[in-house]
């Protein structure tokens, strides 16, 4: 009888290896290397592009500019062998970067972008019930408060205005 289990796995920080390209089936380092992916895509851009390019920044012969290109290659491949990653590698950070440029500018909500209903105007009224202000005289106001009625609070400015606007019809 099997049992439905949960595996949870923890990894820190020290667990996480880089992946390496460029060791021989027994172990041993290529010339240069190990090289990491980054290494890898970063000179093989710059392998590519110089290719594509040699006609525009090529001066001398054709072996020369070939040198030229290899040394280009070699040079970025170092440079970036020498960047400092701390948790993320840099292909990582700028496929990211692609991918938040790419992302629509409301997020997605369960797989599609969230898009914003139209506006749309609401109409509404207001109406403000309050009761005339009391004159004061010296009795309590339960005395000049009709019957059931019960006592009101003294109004603030604001209802004092709102009030005489009722008795005067606008609302």
């Amino acid at each position: 009888m099997s049992h439905d289990r949960e595996v949870v796995r923890y990894y820190t920080r020290s667990r996480r290896f880089q992946h390496v390209l460029g060791r021989l089936p027994d172990g041993t380092k290529i010339p240069g290397g190990p090289y990491t992916l980054t290494q890898v895509v970063g000179a093989g851009a710059v392998m590519a592009v110089g290719a594509q390019t040699m006609s525009i920044w090529g001066t001398s012969g054709g072996l020369t500019n070939v040198v030229l290109l290899m040394v280009a290659t070699v040079v970025t491949a170092k440079a970036l062998g020498r960047v400092r990653t701390g948790t993320r590698g840099p292909m990582a950070v700028v496929l990211g970067g692609v991918a938040a440029a790419a992302a629509p500018p409301l997020g997605r909500l369960h797989g599609r972008p969230v898009t914003l209903s139209r506006p749309r105007r609401l109409s509404h009224h207001v109406v403000v019930r309050s009761a005339a202000p009391q004159p004061c005289s010296g009795s309590s106001e339960a005395d000049d408060s009709p019957a059931g009625d019960p006592p009101s609070a003294p109004l603030t400015g604001i209802q004092a205005a709102l009030a005489k606007a009722a008795q005067q019809g606008v609302q």
